[in-house]
């Protein structure tokens, strides 16, 4: 029996994850969301995964909404207000966006406190 939730909400999936198993569950994720007709929302501090992998951004600092776009629309300068001083310890790319253009239009959340 599957569960007839909609909405999938997943907090830091990838936070114990090596590189191998972090592309695995992120996969796994979106397949799952995918075949059942399920949003996905997740939380990441993984910025460049983030942006690979997932077509909507919505960044989050101090509760507000920072932005909320397609991944291809976020820049260096909007991560750089959004994380701050600890901007320059992110593993981002240097230039950010989808590369799989199936991904469907869930967000993917970058909190920041």
């Amino acid at each position: 029996m599957t569960s007839p939730a909609s909405l999938w909400l997943i907090d830091e999936p990838l936070s114990s994850l090596g590189p191998t198993h972090a592309r695995r569950a992120i996969a796994t994720l979106r397949d799952e969301a995918r075949s059942r007709g399920v949003t996905l929302v997740a939380t990441l501090h993984q910025v460049d995964a983030a942006l690979e992998k997932f077509a909507r951004i919505v960044g989050l600092r101090d509760g507000q909404v920072a932005f909320d776009l397609p991944a291809a629309d976020v820049t260096r300068p909007m991560l750089a207000q959004l994380y701050g001083d600890e901007f320059d310890a992110l593993d981002a790319p240097a230039k950010p966006g989808s590369d799989d253009g199936d991904v469907p239009a869930a967000p993917t959340v970058l909190h920041c406190r």
